[in-house]
């Protein structure tokens, strides 16, 4: 299990913030996100350039674009489910770990 929001350095909390609550307009670079995904997912470059990130069997395909930005879209609404994703499997363990 990868670590508690708690663990999150300030900027990945930052840019876990702006995707879960922020505007689908609010600037978000590639730098950031791929920091939040490696210390919530196992992550890694594959050999054609895509980055991928892989929590609990649920696999996430990232292109990154030339520009330093995420785009709003597709790419944004994935990143952000699959940290949805991750925020539930946290509340689960902590739900499971409470009992």
């Amino acid at each position: 299990m990868k670590p508690p929001v708690s663990v999150l350095n300030a900027a990945q909390r930052h840019t876990r913030e702006l995707l879960l609550c922020g505007s689908p307009d609010a600037t978000l670079e590639w730098r950031a996100v791929r920091s939040l995904l490696d210390a919530i997912a196992d992550c890694h470059w594959a050999a054609n350039g895509d980055y991928k990130a892989m929590l609990d069997g649920r696999e996430l395909i990232l292109r990154p674009a030339a520009s330093k930005d995420v785009p709003p879209g597709d790419a944004r609404t994935e990143i952000r489910l699959f940290v949805e994703q991750w925020e539930h499997a946290q509340l689960a363990a902590e739900a499971k770990s409470a009992e």
